[in-house]
């Protein structure tokens, strides 16, 4: 049941007579926005009034799309990405982010990553975080506390891909995640057999199974 509260005329966009869809129920409500943030949330028709109003009947309203596994660096940068994310209502994005040696690009992955910030900082329009993917060449000692002091909490690790140079040793894996937990971060693993996976690729490739 939506709790009423106190009317005000001071809210920025009112969203009138949208169908509400949260986690328990879906519902027809006026939803009032004040700066970046729900203010009110009546059942409609409500007394709620702002500035702006948009009439939402006809039309889900969600809250905003968290999401969280994203590459766009692979063909975008952060404008055209976050641009075309907020058109599909996503308003959180944390993409991964690695070391670009393998690419010809020179530095570190806390490097890269800070790199990254920065621009990402200047042209996205959305909110973002962002997930750091360490490699089998990453100093996992220096890296990791650089990382999370520098706000990024979250790594993924592959057991995979020893011929393209991913694939992290599970002695430094562990150390990793090791350092990672110690400092209240958390580690992520693509958790397949790469030499199961190469020795099978291969067996396929060669036996004309493309």
């Amino acid at each position: 049941m939506v709790e009423p509260v106190p009317i005000s005329n001071d809210h920025d966009i009112l969203i009138r007579g949208g169908l509400v869809v949260s986690g328990e129920r879906t519902q027809k409500l006026d939803v009032a926005i004040k700066g970046e943030k729900i203010a009110a949330i009546e059942t409609h028709p409500s007394e709620l009034r702002a500035s702006r109003e948009i009439d939402g009947s006809g039309y889900f309203v969600l809250p905003g799309i968290i999401d969280a596994h994203n590459h766009p660096i692979n063909l975008d940068k952060m404008d055209t990405f976050t641009l075309s994310s907020a058109f599909g209502g996503v308003t959180t994005v944390i993409p991964f982010m690695q070391n670009m040696r393998s690419r010809g690009i020179e530095g570190t992955t806390s490097e890269t990553i800070e790199s990254f910030i920065e621009e990402s900082s200047e042209i996205s329009y959305l909110d973002f975080g962002v997930h750091a993917i360490l490699f089998g060449d990453d100093d996992v000692t220096t890296e990791v506390p650089k990382l999370i002091d520098m706000g990024v909490i979250s790594f993924k690790m592959y057991m995979t891909y020893p011929k393209r140079g991913m694939m992290m040793p599970d002695e430094r894996m562990l150390e990793a995640m090791s350092i990672a937990s110690s400092m209240g971060g958390l580690a992520m693993v693509h958790a397949e057999n790469g030499y199961c996976i190469d020795y099978l690729t291969d067996a396929f490739i060669e036996a004309g199974k493309t």
